[in-house]
């Protein structure tokens, strides 16, 4: 969860950019993917279908089934980091459009306003949607659990 919370910032960030219209674009799309596909065929793809193209899962030879455990926190952080980004955007487009004029209008830059005016009273909006989701990871991990009974 904490890795998703850091990359599903930036991936809201990303989504309601202004400046790099492909940037905007690439974030919804692996948004509505993510959202749109199960936590249990995002992981069957991380741990089977990673290591088919190539990519190998990190293994500590004194950990047993760390490999398991790896594809969980990747899995886990991939989804989590879809939901968070749609929870901070919806909070800072729920703050009315009036706000950030009322900034501009007095001086401040788009970033000034943005973090003294706009995201001030867009925590207030998405903090109950935060704790709900960062509560939700035991909820969300049972599809984890055939992860054990899985051949390698």
């Amino acid at each position: 969860m904490f890795f998703g919370t850091i990359f599903g910032t930036l991936m809201s960030c990303m989504r309601m950019s202004k400046i790099l219209p492909s940037l905007k674009w690439l974030a919804v799309a692996y948004i509505e993917f993510i959202r749109g596909t199960p936590l249990m065929v995002q992981l069957m793809f991380i741990f089977y279908g990673l290591p088919m193209i190539g990519f190998a899962l990190p293994d500590i030879a004194w950990i047993p089934n760390f490999s398991r455990f790896s594809a969980g926190i990747i899995a886990m952080s991939i989804n989590s980091c879809a939901y968070v980004a749609e929870i901070i955007r919806s909070g800072v487009q729920a703050v009315d459009y009036g706000q950030m004029e009322a900034a501009r209008s007095i001086g401040f830059s788009h970033g000034q306003a943005m973090r003294l005016v706009v995201l001030p009273q867009a925590i207030r909006t998405f903090s109950p949607g935060a704790w709900a989701t960062s509560s939700s990871p035991s909820s969300r991990s049972p599809p984890l659990s055939p992860l054990s009974a899985l051949p390698t």
